[in-house]
């Protein structure tokens, strides 16, 4: 039994690190779902810094803005299928 969960748990780590369509796109619907949270997140940051002032959290704030930007600028200019060309590249 300890056998068989092991030897499931290494195929789909080596097929996570194979980079398989399937496990990629996981990854893409993952990172879209984060960045909605990212905002939330930093939504809360700060209405909380309008209602206790502190530097730490009105930088940390904008700093989980910039997160969430970065993660939509790398799920935008990853192509969806192979045929299909970055959104930052289309004409």
């Amino acid at each position: 039994m300890l056998v068989r969960c092991r030897t499931r748990i290494r195929n789909h780590v080596e097929a996570h690190r194979a980079g398989t369509p399937q496990s990629i796109q996981r990854s893409i619907a993952i990172a879209r779902f984060s960045v909605y949270g990212n905002l939330a997140m930093s939504a809360w940051k700060l209405g909380l810094t309008v209602v206790s002032p502190s530097l730490f959290l009105f930088v940390n704030g904008f700093f989980t803005v910039g997160l969430a930007g970065a993660k939509v600028l790398a799920i935008r200019a990853r192509p969806v299928t192979p045929n299909r060309r970055p959104a930052a590249v289309r004409e």
